[in-house]
């Protein structure tokens, strides 16, 4: 058909050159409606950033919660940490009063027996 490289070459230019010049007119109407599809993505990329921002402060406000709740949790447990500790010092104490008491007669014995066997050894 075209008998050689170079023929078909020559055709494969003249069929660019032609088709450059028909599509001259159509090149300028694609680049306006680029840009206004570009318009259309900045006001996306906009609303997006605004989304990103409400989702970033939720999740602090939603942290600041569970933080005041821990907070709130431990000073309940401490408290009644503290009653308990109460209640256990007030059970030794009376458990010391009552071995003090206890301990004292104790000591009154072992003194009187003491003085018993200081006489018998005297004897």
């Amino acid at each position: 058909m075209f008998g050689s490289l170079k023929g078909l070459q020559l055709c494969c230019n003249k069929i660019m050159l032609l088709s450059n010049v028909m599509n001259s007119g159509k090149k300028k109407k694609k680049k306006k409606k680029k840009k206004k599809k570009k318009k259309k993505k900045k006001k996306k990329k906009k609303k997006k950033k605004k989304k990103k921002k409400k989702k970033k402060k939720k999740k602090k406000k939603k942290k600041k919660e569970e933080e005041e709740e821990k907070k709130k949790k431990k000073k309940k447990e401490e408290e009644e940490e503290g009653e308990e500790e109460k209640k256990k010092k007030k059970k030794k104490e009376k458990k010391e009063k009552k071995e003090g008491e206890e301990g004292e007669e104790g000591e009154e014995e072992e003194e009187e027996e003491r003085w018993r066997e200081k006489k018998k050894a005297k004897r």
